[in-house]
């Protein structure tokens, strides 16, 4: 993934559906670094409660909002959210 030129803006990986029982999951989630440029240190768990969100038709905050996947999307939305503001798109600017 490094070599492709994507830029900031465009991607940013991170995991999701982890779970750590599987050796497979525990080994890439520990490679996060080295398989990305940019990569988010949030990754989300597997979990019942985000398969319910679409059983549910509601966001995980109203489902299950102390959920280790709750953390983990809050985190990755304040990581983007950081990274939107410093770079000008979140106050209106294009780039």
């Amino acid at each position: 993934m490094k070599d492709k030129k994507l830029g900031l803006k465009k991607l940013r990986p991170f995991f999701t559906l982890v779970d750590r029982r599987k050796k497979l999951h525990r080994e890439l989630a520990g490679k996060n670094a080295e398989l990305f440029e940019r990569p988010s240190s949030a990754m989300i768990p597997y979990s019942s409660a985000v398969e319910r969100m679409g059983e549910e038709g509601l966001p995980l905050e109203a489902l299950s909002p102390r959920s280790q996947p709750a953390i983990g999307f809050r985190q990755l939305w304040s990581e983007m959210k950081k990274e939107l503001w410093a770079s000008g798109v979140a106050a209106g600017n294009s780039g």
